[in-house]
């Protein structure tokens, strides 16, 4: 995880914690440990303030040397969602890195060259997902066509957990057209509502979820003029982060 909000909603689904282990005193990384279902858990989280790729590949390769048997790493967390017309995307909707089209499900954007022309040329590509990855992915939308997920039952134990971490009211989930920049603050109570944009309503409780690629990259995206451009670029992506492209 990224931030400390991320760590705690992790540590909070876990079917049960496990106690701290000593570490070597070249490992600056904290642990929380625990389990779930049968897969034991290990959960890093970045140093206070210092987001970022590079920071997210420091820990990272401090884990895979204290604890040797880890076969898959997961980024967990908060991405900017990037609504579009063939994904509608909302506040508290789940978004999973895919293999698409050119890319592995992850997107470094802002990795490349400047050209004399000014045209950004991206270049480097990223591996996909392992195999084994894949292949539960593929049970879980399975599961999710025969609707036998259990998303909402585990959000609910979740709040029960962390009461301020419950699934956003539809409320709360305000979009704005592109153009219109917002006007500050933690919410959009200032904000105009003429520029909002009216969404159909949602006959479902819980979030849906998304496969697809995730734009990743050093810059906190707050432009979304910016966002929609580099989305489009790479082919339509499903969210912004700052971290999986550097594990």
């Amino acid at each position: 995880c990224a931030l400390p909000i991320e760590l705690a909603a992790a540590v909070k689904m876990l079917d049960q914690e496990h106690q701290r282990l000593p570490l070597p005193s070249s490992d600056d990384n904290s642990y929380r440990f625990g389990c779930i279902g049968d897969h034991n858990i290990v959960i890093g989280c970045l140093p206070s303030g210092r987001t970022g790729l590079v920071s997210a590949s420091s820990v990272a390769i401090q884990m895979m040397s204290a604890f040797r048997q880890i076969r898959v790493g997961l980024m967990v967390g908060i991405g900017g969602g990037v609504p579009s017309g063939d994904n509608d995307i909302r506040l508290g909707d789940i978004v999973v890195s895919h293999p698409n089209g050119q890319h592995g499900g992850v997107a470094q954007y802002d990795f490349g060259k400047a050209r004399p022309d000014g045209i950004f040329e991206r270049t480097g590509s990223l591996n996909a997902p392992p195999n084994a990855l894949l292949t539960a992915l593929t049970d879980v939308r399975a599961a999710e066509e025969m609707d036998e997920l259990k998303i909402v039952d585990y959000l609910s134990r979740l709040t029960d957990r962390l009461p301020p971490y419950a699934y956003p009211s539809k409320l709360t989930d305000c979009l704005f057209q592109p153009q219109y920049s917002h006007v500050g603050g933690r919410n959009c109570f200032g904000c105009d509502s003429e520029n909002s944009v009216d969404r159909e309503e949602r006959d479902t409780k819980g979030p849906r979820i998304h496969y697809g690629t995730i734009a990743s990259g050093n810059r906190v995206m707050k432009d979304a003029i910016e966002r929609d451009k580099i989305s489009q670029d790479l082919g339509g992506v499903l969210c912004f982060e700052m971290e999986a492209a550097g594990l």
